[in-house]
């Protein structure tokens, strides 16, 4: 992350090099598109912040930078199979 290793821009800030923060850049849909963490890249922000307190996406989100979609996820689904049943055991024909 070469870009955020200065802060001449913003001498009072922090720079991402420094221990006491984490910085990420992350795109329109809330996922992590650069990262101090290589693993964390590609991943919804809101899952890497849970290893923390979360509180980040939820000031994003009541900021109005980001705001909650549902989704249910239907592949996970498995339809329940209901046996079909007749008066007769087997029909002969």
């Amino acid at each position: 992350m070469e870009i955020t290793q200065t802060n001449e821009n913003c001498p009072s800030c922090l720079p991402c090099t420094s221990d006491h923060v984490d910085c990420y850049i992350i795109n329109e849909n809330g996922y992590v598109v650069l990262s101090e963490i290589p693993a964390d890249t590609g991943r919804f922000f809101a899952q890497t912040e849970l290893k923390s307190t979360g509180v980040i996406m939820e000031t994003m989100i009541s900021k109005k930078i980001f705001r909650r979609i549902p989704m249910f996820d239907y592949q996970a689904l498995c339809k329940e199979r209901i046996p079909a049943s007749s008066a007769s055991s087997y029909s002969v024909t």
